[in-house]
């Protein structure tokens, strides 16, 4: 089942869940929010994010 091809886009997938680049696009949402006057918005999302990050690399370290 592995080919090389395969293996590379199973690898660009993954790297769609890393935190680093899911807080880079919550930072870019963020800012658009900012952008059109969305506070409140952003602020949910900003919380949310740095929570998810956080609690993804706590349960790293623990499990």
């Amino acid at each position: 089942m592995h080919t090389p091809i395969g293996d590379r886009i199973i690898l660009g997938i993954t790297f769609l869940g890393e935190p680093v680049f899911l807080l880079l696009i919550c930072l870019g949402i963020g800012i658009r929010l900012l952008y059109y006057h969305c506070r409140s918005q952003a602020t949910t999302l900003g919380m949310v994010a740095v929570g998810a990050a956080g609690l993804n690399y706590l349960i790293k370290v623990i499990w």
